[in-house]
């Protein structure tokens, strides 16, 4: 990957690691000289960015992208506008391909960009509400321009292709900086010189450490959200869509259902349930039963009873038993109906009409019975029906809500990566 060539600075006579052979501008480790390799090592100057804040030396390796690259050099970036702004940016090669590409470190945060073409983009930039956009017609999409300032560039340590100090230029450049999270799109401006593209993603710092072979808690710390980083609700859009196919088929699977098994009224009658005053505890209500009624199909059985009741309860306990098998299904429903007037107006509890639901009911002949009790002491109407193959509304509101908690879940997993690291 690295040709090891070893040079001898002539300001201090330290040896000098040429790592690529390809690399004109070498940082002398001990006396920091700014030497320019033109056949023979000549000093040009002198290095004056900050060691002290280089979290990767020149020489370690990573992989990424399919790619075996090595760190050849660190320059510390500044904002010449506001002094206090400053970032790294490691230069990396790969042997292989014979690609530069730049990992910068920000505040805790790293990008990974490369040279881009600039035919890719517009080459107009769009004013939206005074903000200038840039479309990238490779990945689809327009990028928001965040930040504009000069830059100025102080190497530190390692070895560079290209002049980076720029002292033609008195080693400033204008930058746009464009995002559209996790890309990224920067655009420099050199005097007197045409403008480069770099694009690059936004890299998570677990992904850094995986890639050196780190501890995440070698990194720097995050100490606020930049543009380009993912929010947790970057795949949002995909959890919405899942709800919503989700949706749909809670509304539109129970109509083909209805289709291939329709409902259909086994029993529909009206029973008088009257005070049986000859109970021993008391006033009672005689039990009433049905006719026998035939079951078709097997399936969900449902029951539906509605009673004729004011200021009034009904407790009632249902029994359908299977002639020929003797399998008896029960449940017990409560009707009730109140009114009245308070300090916020009139009211009503109106819950006349109860059902009971029972799931997997075979064909067969059934027999009815209903044992009534009550508060009531007057004789009340009880409007039964029964259907098979019901349908069983209820279950569409548990699977709607099913749908809501998977849902969920796939949208936490899809951004586990963005909580973990927030």
């Amino acid at each position: 990957m690295a040709d090891g060539h070893e040079i001898t600075c002539p300001a201090c006579s330290a040896t000098v690691l040429q790592r690529v052979a390809g690399s004109r501008y070498v940082v002398c480790p001990v006396c920091r000289a700014w030497l320019e390799i033109k056949g023979k090592i000549v000093a040009v100057g002198h290095a004056t960015g900050r060691n002290d804040v280089m979290m990767l030396k020149p020489g370690m390796t990573c992989r990424y992208d399919g790619c075996n690259w090595v760190v050849t050099g660190c320059i510390q970036q500044l904002n010449d506008d506001k002094q206090a702004e400053e970032w790294m940016e490691y230069k990396l090669y790969c042997a292989d391909k014979g690609w530069y590409r730049s990992l910068v470190e920000y505040r805790g945060h790293w990008l990974w960009t490369g040279p881009a073409d600039a035919s890719r983009f517009m080459t107009t930039t769009m004013k939206v509400k005074g903000v200038k956009r840039v479309r990238d017609r490779e990945e689809n999409v327009i990028m928001t321009q965040y930040t504009r300032y000069n830059q100025r560039t102080l190497p530190v340590a390692g070895e560079f292709a290209t002049d980076v100090m720029r002292r033609e230029g008195g080693g400033k450049m204008i930058v746009e900086e464009y995002e559209h999270a996790p890309l990224l799109l920067v655009k420099e401006m050199k005097p007197g010189k045409k403008h480069t593209w770099n694009a690059g993603t936004y890299l998570k710092p677990r992904q850094v450490a995986r890639m050196f072979d780190l501890s995440i808690w070698q990194l720097p710390i995050r100490k606020e959200r930049i543009p380009a980083e993912p929010r947790p609700l970057q795949r949002f859009s995909n959890v919405w869509l899942f709800f919503l196919f989700a949706l749909l088929a809670v509304l539109v699977v129970p109509t083909f259902i209805a289709q291939w098994k329709p409902e259909k009224y086994v029993l529909q009658e009206s029973y008088e349930i009257k005070p049986d005053t000859g109970a021993w505890a008391g006033v009672g209500y005689a039990p009433i039963s049905s006719r026998l009624f035939e079951v078709t199909r097997p399936g969900a059985l449902e029951v539906t009873m509605n009673s004729s009741l004011n200021q009034e309860w009904l407790e009632m306990n249902l029994s359908i038993m299977n002639e020929q098998t003797g399998t008896e299904y029960s449940a017990t429903r409560t009707a009730e109906y109140w009114d009245g007037y308070d300090a916020d107006g009139h009211w009503v509890e109106n819950k006349q009409e109860v059902k009971a639901s029972f799931s997997d009911v075979p064909a067969g002949r059934y027999l009815m019975s209903i044992y009534p009790s009550s508060g009531a002491h007057r004789p009340l109407t009880v409007n039964v029906s029964i259907v098979e193959c019901a349908l069983l509304r209820g279950n569409k509101r548990w699977f709607a809500g099913l749908m809501c908690c998977i849902a969920f879940v796939y949208f936490l997993y899809q951004n586990r990566e963005n909580l973990a690291e927030g």
